[in-house]
């Protein structure tokens, strides 16, 4: 028995109180229980942000794109509308026809035409003002009834382009609502 009592004679405690320590050391069953549920409730709060931001993130490169395709649109018509020598818009104003005039840019040639069209939810281009070379430019327009795409006001040569493009993504829909003036440099 002496060997025994050396072994704890360091912590200056007798033998048969470690004994009984460590019956009583340890974890009761309603301790364990509120520690698993206090940890399972901050790993289900940290796991859920984590999905809402990833989901945040992808909405926001979603709508980013849908923006981007509709600046590059509105760009690519503004670049042409300004060389226009003559713009002729639809009184619906679902549709525009630029003419461009070489002469008028110190060039030589005829007249040339370029057509953009709201066809469905789509804007149409045509290259040569003709509907064999039209292709779709942008997609998923958003018209209302009464909504106007193209407005041209002849007397102070200004050309509005409205564009609103929607995407139903998987949990909202996003939509760009994009509108650009532009001066026609060359028209008549």
């Amino acid at each position: 028995m002496k060997k025994y009592e050396d072994r704890f004679a360091w912590r200056g405690e007798r033998p048969y109180a470690a004994i009984r320590r460590s019956r009583e050391s340890g974890f009761t069953l309603v301790e364990v229980l509120t520690t698993s549920f206090i940890i399972v409730t901050v790993m289900t709060i940290a796991i859920v942000t984590y999905i809402m931001l990833l989901q945040y993130v992808a909405d926001n490169a979603t709508q980013a794109v849908i923006q981007s395709k509709a600046r590059l649109a509105i760009d690519k018509i503004a670049r042409d509308a300004r060389h226009a020598s003559l713009v002729n818009c639809s009184g619906s104003g679902d549709s525009i026809i630029l003419t461009f005039d070489p002469t008028k840019m110190g060039q030589e040639g005829g007249l040339t035409y370029s057509r953009y069209r709201l066809v469905d939810d789509d804007i149409m281009y045509s290259p040569d003002g003709t509907d064999d070379s039209e292709t779709v430019f942008l997609e998923s327009i958003n018209m209302d009834s009464g909504d106007v795409l193209f407005s041209y006001n002849g007397g102070r040569k200004l050309l509005t382009i409205d564009v609103k493009t929607t995407n139903t993504g998987v949990n909202v829909e996003q939509d760009a609502h994009l509108t650009t003036i532009v001066k026609v440099r060359n028209a008549y």
